[in-house]
Parts: structure tokens; C-alpha cells; sequence
């Protein structure tokens, strides 16, 4: 018989700003964050509390994706902006050292490509993922047929999956899986709705396992398993779990079980393992965003403040 984990618990507690944390991704001990705000960019050290202000960036609106490049021992940082653009930033000069024009609106969502190490991906509200040469900086490709907020993820099979929020019609949310033809352009291999509304979160577990689903959240309150590698008619929803939450925000996955965290708008962290929530982590506000860092869990909440959380009783903090 397995044994029940342990609840995760308060580790740290970071105040970023008076503004509320609407981004975030987690490297080698470090959560950087976007912010509503200004400071529009803020990198912090989780573990020594040492932090990183950008004063010079050329951001003029929130910052609502951020991707960690690591690259030798040097961390440069991509960020995406309600500004529209793309910015490049060189963490150890806190400077901006590329821009990635284009987009019509906000850009909501980064990934790199799993297979083209000098290649990534964005989504925006202008209803467009776009494919880009990171070095030099260059539009490769323009994927069109979204609606709305698209977010995306490369797969390790080597598809791109990208998802959108859809329109106030049912049905108009979906789930994409795009592969390349025989030109190098990414083409829709198969279309999914795995939610009765809105997606607003898309993630990949942390294994590079070309068998590991999709995970996807939304404004129904569930969080989805969706296996995109299988071919033909399996395709599709492999696991569904229906939670408390109004509408689920984001979502992440932890370690390397199978172990999801999802934000509610509601103000909590939601940690789903075994096809079941197994805990529900009350915030002062909404947790916009969540991230695994290895066994643990980081969240961004409205009240300006970034929290980790662990299940290793010798590094729990208490209660604030």
C-alpha cells in the first residue's frame, strides 16, 4: 500500500510589490516574476532572498509570461508583455538585449521549443502562436486559427499543443496539436475540447517522456489529462478531476509523480494528485499563477506576494 504524502506547507513568503504577481516561472532556486505594475520584472533567490530590479527595461504594460533561458551559469530571461512584445533581458546587466515585435495584442504565454534548441513559441490575445529564431531574433512562422488568449507548450514528441480561450459560444475553446510537414511548417494535426468553457492554463509534466499527457485548467473548475501522442481515435481526455473552484487560472505540474497545482480565482492553491484534489491551500487573494519547482509548489497571488510551498518538514517555515 502507498502511503499518503505529507501536506505541503509555508516555506517562504516574498513580498514582490503592492501590485498583484500575474506571472512567474521558477530556475535554479530563483522565481521570476511579472508584475501588473511596476516594477514590471522582479527575480528573486528563494533561498537567500537576494533580489533582482530591471529599472531600465523598455516594458510599458504588465509582464504576463516569462521564460528562463539557462544557458552555462548565465539566466537570460524572455518576457511577454500587454505591450505586445516580446523583450529578451540579460539578468546579470538587468538590460534589455532583444525585442520580438509583432504581435497585435498582449502576449500571455512563452515556451521553448523541445527540439529546435534556437527556437520558441508565444500566444496572445491577438489570437496568434507565433514560431521565432531566438538568436538572431526573427518571426519564423504565424500559426492563425485561435480565438482569443492562446496559450503554448512543445511537446517532447515534438508537437507543438497550444490552446485558446475561445468566445462566449460553448465549444469554441480548444485544445490544438500541430505537427510538422514535409516544408517545416506546423500544420493541425488534431483538434480537442477537453473543457465545457475557457482554457486558461496549459502545462507538461516535468518527465521528458513522450507518453506524458497534456494537462490542462479552465473556467469549468477542472483540471484535464489530455494524451496527444497516441494516434487515430484515441487521442483525447484521459483523466478528468472536477474541483470546488469558481474558474481555475493556471496550472503546473511538481515532481515527477504526476502531481498538479492548479490557482483558483477564489484565493487558493489547489494540489491535485491521484486523479482527486488532496489539498486546498487558502490565499489572501486570487493566485493567478503557479509553478513546480522540483517537489514544490511557488505561487504568485493578487496580493503582491510570491509563496513556496514544501512537503519537507525540516524546511518549513510556519504559518505567516
Amino acid at each position: 500500500m502507498s502511503s499518503t504524502p505529507p501536506p505541503f506547507l509555508l516555506c517562504t513568503s516574498t513580498y514582490i510589490s503592492d501590485s498583484p504577481v500575474r506571472s512567474l516561472a521558477c530556475a535554479k532556486g530563483w522565481v521570476h516574476v511579472g508584475n501588473q505594475q511596476p516594477p514590471f520584472l522582479v527575480s528573486v533567490n528563494l533561498n537567500t532572498k537576494e533580489r533582482i530590479d530591471y529599472p531600465t527595461l523598455p516594458v510599458s504594460n504588465q509582464v504576463t509570461a516569462v521564460l528562463p533561458i539557462i544557458s552555462n551559469d548565465n539566466t537570460t530571461l524572455l518576457i511577454g508583455s500587454l505591450d505586445n512584445n516580446i523583450y529578451k533581458v540579460d539578468t546579470s546587466t538587468q538590460t534589455s538585449v532583444g525585442v520580438y515585435p509583432g504581435h497585435q495584442h498582449g502576449v500571455i504565454s512563452l515556451c521553448l521549443s523541445s527540439t529546435s534548441p534556437n527556437e520558441f513559441f508565444s500566444g496572445s490575445w491577438d489570437g496568434t502562436c507565433r514560431r521565432w529564431s531566438l538568436d538572431p531574433p526573427e518571426l519564423l512562422d504565424t500559426l492563425q486559427g485561435h480565438t482569443n488568449g492562446v496559450s503554448v507548450r512543445h511537446h517532447a514528441c515534438g508537437s507543438l499543443v497550444t490552446s485558446d480561450t475561445g468566445s462566449a459560444e460553448p465549444g469554441t475553446s480548444k485544445l490544438r496539436v500541430w505537427n510538422l510537414d514535409a516544408d517545416g511548417r506546423y500544420v493541425v494535426a488534431q483538434e480537442l475540447v477537453p473543457h465545457s468553457g475557457p482554457i486558461r492554463g496549459l502545462c507538461l509534466p516535468n518527465a521528458v517522456d513522450v507518453r506524458c499527457p497534456v494537462v490542462t485548467c479552465g473556467n469549468d473548475g477542472q483540471v484535464t489529462f489530455v494524451d496527444v501522442n497516441a494516434g487515430g481515435d484515441t487521442r483525447g481526455v484521459i483523466d478528468r478531476v472536477q474541483t470546488d473552484a469558481t474558474y481555475l487560472l493556471d496550472v503546473d505540474c511538481f515532481g515527477t509523480s504526476g502531481g498538479c497545482c492548479a490557482g483558483n480565482v477564489d484565493g487558493s492553491l489547489l494540489i491535485l494528485e491521484s486523479s482527486s484534489c488532496s489539498q486546498s491551500i487558502l490565499h489572501p487573494g486570487t493566485v493567478w499563477c503557479v509553478s513546480g519547482q522540483g517537489h514544490d509548489v511557488v505561487t504568485g497571488c493578487h496580493d503582491g506576494v510570491v509563496r513556496s510551498f514544501t512537503r519537507d518538514a525540516g524546511r518549513v517555515a510556519g504559518e505567516e
